[in-house]
């Protein structure tokens, strides 16, 4: 069988265009066009692939702490233009180093069950004011946690997915007013992008770094630069 020819640059540059397709409908097309919800379809494929990318990376990772530095720097960097796009909330990188720490505390051997459990329980409850919530953390939970077990791995993926996808119901309902079980699970569909990432990442990704050794600081220093842009476009027009 032909080994298959998606390798980390390959995804990363996906996810990094998935999610400018995602932030432009947020910020520039209502929600509730067809042409927003594509985007947003794609725009739901991002997360996913980095939460698998972080647990991926909490084992290949040379240096845990220049990972968390280097996590928590473009955090900082990039929580203005996150503001200034209107969001109050913590960007997707906090909730990116909130889940390697999860993992980081979650292999403390050292450390007693029930402290790493009260730790872990804290930073769960620190993403519920980030962005993508509880979700992203578990995602990459349980892709650390079931990391030699696809089944597994997509079994509890899946399970978090549905908590997702009855969170974007009831914001269907309390934020957007739509009305109707048909109307509402249709404007629920976009989650579904999340699903089509774990397809990607469970079966056609092939393990290999790709060829372009410096994509993890583009797609770092990416997020807030296009956010930036985003938000000085918006000020134009």
């Amino acid at each position: 069988m032909r080994k298959s020819p998606v390798n980390r640059d390959m995804l990363r540059y996906f996810a990094i265009i998935c999610m400018t397709l995602d932030h432009i409908a947020w910020f520039f097309m209502p929600f509730l066009t067809p042409a927003a919800q594509v985007m947003h379809f794609f725009g739901r494929m991002t997360a996913p692939i980095m939460c698998f990318f972080v647990a991926e990376g909490y084992h290949y990772t040379k240096n845990l702490n220049k990972y968390f530095l280097r996590l928590g720097a473009f955090a900082l960097i990039s929580q203005l233009p996150f503001y200034l796009l209107g969001d109050k909330e913590l960007n997707m990188i906090f909730t990116l180093l909130f889940s390697l720490a999860a993992v980081a505390v979650l292999e403390k051997r050292g450390w007693h069950p029930a402290v790493r459990a009260l730790v872990i329980a804290v930073l769960i409850a620190a993403c519920h004011y980030a962005d993508w919530d509880v979700f992203a953390i578990l995602w990459v939970l349980g892709f650390h946690v079931f990391r030699e077990n696809r089944a597994k791995k997509a079994a509890v993926f899946v399970t978090v997915w549905l908590g997702y996808f009855f969170y974007a119901v009831y914001i269907n309902v309390t934020r957007y007013n739509i009305t109707g079980p048909v109307n509402n699970a249709l404007y629920s569909l976009y989650t579904f992008g999340s699903l089509a990432a774990l397809l990607l990442v469970l079966f056609l990704y092939n393990g290999e770094k790709g060829r372009f050794r410096a994509s993890k600081w583009i797609i770092y220093a990416y997020y807030p630069v296009h956010l930036m842009v985003i938000w000085l476009v918006s000020k134009i027009i």
